[in-house]
């Protein structure tokens, strides 16, 4: 005998079906809830932890022909077993003469040992003002210490910095602090020195930019007096892909490059073009470097081309695309729920005979 089924019956159905689509919803949404896992890595943030220096961080101008000392050294640095690294300064006004070893570091080896270009393991990176020293230690060290000392012939003034060539440690850089397995220990603040009175800057920038395809945008480099009285810097900008155009405004005179004394800032604008001759996607790095003075220093950031794309009818950037594209995902999933629903319904329908 056939039986009915009952209002119970097709109540159970629809359950099991919303049930479903509950469960499909959550299998969905569930890579989208997941935060981002944690990379661990041998980074520390700028101002904060390990430092490596230059000490002091200042001397007064000497008399021609005497002797001025530099250690270069670390503070509060996690264990690490070697390093390689280069001073700068200009040999007309200090020149360096002699490195020698510290007592921080247990026995080891050097690797290189290089003064103005001269020595043992000498690269590309090395020439007249530069002091470079690499050691790798048989054992290991934590905290803080004299690396070595680096001596210098006072030759005039006015005077000079004594630098690293970059403001922290990083694998493009080309200062290295290793730890016992030979990794470099990126984003150890670099802290330079200064030797008698002198013309010097920083230079910074606003951030990265991104643009669409046929649009514009803009960064503001900021350059600034950091010591000596004023004297004209100028700036350029390289890095651009093609179809790509650029220039200064506000702040300096002159194009495509442009001058002025610091401190000033300016507003590099640049322009890309759509259609056939499109600028080319992606990430492009543009480097923002500053000459006047004797003194040359960089800024870098990153300019990223998107293309325009379409979704509905409707031109919309692509990152758009990407916040929209869970959604999307959901469409197929709520048609083939919906269908058995529908078959539910159908199956549990009052007066329907089953076999």
């Amino acid at each position: 005998m056939a039986m009915k089924e009952t209002p119970n019956n097709l109540s159970h159905h629809v359950k099991n079906s919303l049930t479903l689509l509950a469960i499909a919803l959550l299998l969905l949404a569930a890579p989208l809830s997941v935060g981002p896992v944690p990379i661990v890595s041998n980074v520390f943030a700028q101002g904060s932890g390990p430092e490596l220096l230059i000490q002091p961080a200042v001397q007064p101008l000497a008399t021609t022909g005497s002797t001025v000392t530099f250690n270069v050294s670390v503070a509060n640095m996690p264990m690490f077993a070697g390093w390689n690294i280069y001073v700068r300064s200009n040999p007309g006004i200090l020149n360096p003469m002699t490195i020698t070893l510290g007592t921080f570091m247990p026995s080891g080896s050097e690797s290189s040992h290089c003064i103005n270009g001269v020595g043992s393991s000498c690269d590309g990176n090395d020439g007249r003002g530069i002091a470079h020293d690499g050691f790798a230690s048989f054992s290991s060290v934590e905290g803080s210490g004299t690396l070595f000392t680096i001596t210098y012939t006072a030759v005039a003034g006015p005077g000079t910095g004594v630098n690293f060539p970059e403001s922290m440690t990083g694998n493009n850089g080309l200062n290295s602090l290793y730890d016992m397995n030979g990794i470099n220990i990126t984003g150890v603040p670099e802290t330079s020195a200064t030797y008698g009175t002198f013309f010097d800057f920083s230079i910074s920038n606003s951030g990265n930019v991104t643009v669409v395809q046929g649009s514009t945008g803009a960064n503001t480099i900021a350059v600034t007096l950091t010591s000596g009285g004023t004297q004209p810097v100028t700036l350029s900008a390289t890095g651009f892909p093609t179809s790509t155009g650029f220039s200064f405004a506000g702040g300096c005179t002159g194009s495509p490059t442009c001058t002025a004394s610091p401190s000033f800032s300016t507003t590099l604008g640049v322009s890309t073009l759509a259609g056939s001759s499109a600028t080319p996607t992606g990430d492009y790095t543009i480097t923002v470097t500053a000459t006047g003075g004797g003194q040359t220093h960089t800024t870098t950031f990153t300019m990223t081309v998107r293309s325009d794309q379409s979704v509905g009818g409707v031109i919309a950037p692509i990152d758009k695309l990407t916040l929209l594209s869970p959604f999307i995902a959901l469409i197929p999933v709520i048609g083939a729920v919906s269908l058995l629903a529908v078959f539910a319904l159908r199956q549990g329908r009052p007066g329907r005979k089953n076999p």
